[in-house]
């Protein structure tokens, strides 16, 4: 019998696929918080060493996560949301280039 490869679900790579009729994307809590760390966005520019540096570190992922969630599914002023935004800007590159539309003929 070949051991058991266990997988950590905190760590699993950004991913998106359709499954189960349903469009899923997600990433671990473990690698959302490295990319944030390793991310443009926490790199400073120390002129004085003219290097780059973190200026941050995520010391609970879990709660960096519940963070970046409520982020991103508060709504704006329309009702929508990063969420939304993502799924619109999907939905607009369809129906310019997937061969599941149609166009109707409402004349």
């Amino acid at each position: 019998m070949s051991p058991q490869i266990s997988k950590n679900p905190r760590s699993e790579p950004l991913s998106a696929k359709v499954k189960d009729g349903k469009l899923i994307i997600e990433i671990g809590i473990a690698t959302l918080s490295s990319l944030f760390e390793s991310s443009d966005l926490n790199r400073i520019f120390d002129e004085e060493k003219q290097d780059f540096y973190s200026e941050w570190k995520v010391s609970n992922s879990e709660l960096f996560a519940a963070d970046v969630l409520a982020s991103i599914v508060k709504e704006d002023e329309t009702g929508g949301n990063a969420i939304t935004d993502l799924l619109d800007y999907g939905m607009e590159q369809a129906v310019a280039f997937s061969e599941a539309i149609t166009e109707q003929n409402n004349v």
